[in-house]
């Protein structure tokens, strides 16, 4: 279960790098006629379209919230199957118990997390 929890957690962090949004080029105008590029000169969208450190932040826990839930239920979904077929073995017992406790202790920090980054900011 501990694997199952660590490759969730690896597959969020790794989302937004393979979920990009492809750079496209924009201006640029031109052929290779004349030798040269022709046209105004290549610009490159900002990908992040962040100005600030505050709106990176804010993206990244939108994304996280916007995830979370899904998660959460998945996560109860196995405590509960844990549970119920772990028969009368405390070891499944307390496994279903951990798993639902993390869970929402996670989902709890993550909904207060601007207010955990309000307060760091606040402090720095």
């Amino acid at each position: 279960m501990k694997n199952l929890f660590y490759t969730i957690l690896a597959f969020l962090l790794a989302l937004p790098a393979t979920s990009a949004h492809a750079v496209v080029l924009e201006g640029g105008g031109g052929g290779t006629t004349g030798g040269g590029t022709g046209g105004s000169p290549i610009k490159l969208p900002n990908p992040l379209q962040a100005k600030s450190f505050e709106e990176l932040l804010e993206s990244i826990l939108n994304l996280l919230l916007f995830f979370a839930a899904p998660i959460y239920a998945l996560m109860v979904v196995i405590a509960v199957y844990y549970f119920i077929f772990g028969g009368q073995s405390p070891a499944n017992r307390q496994k279903a118990i951990n798993i639902f406790k993390y869970a929402t202790i996670g989902l709890f920090i993550l909904l207060l997390s601007r207010a955990i980054v309000a307060l760091v900011q606040a402090i720095l």
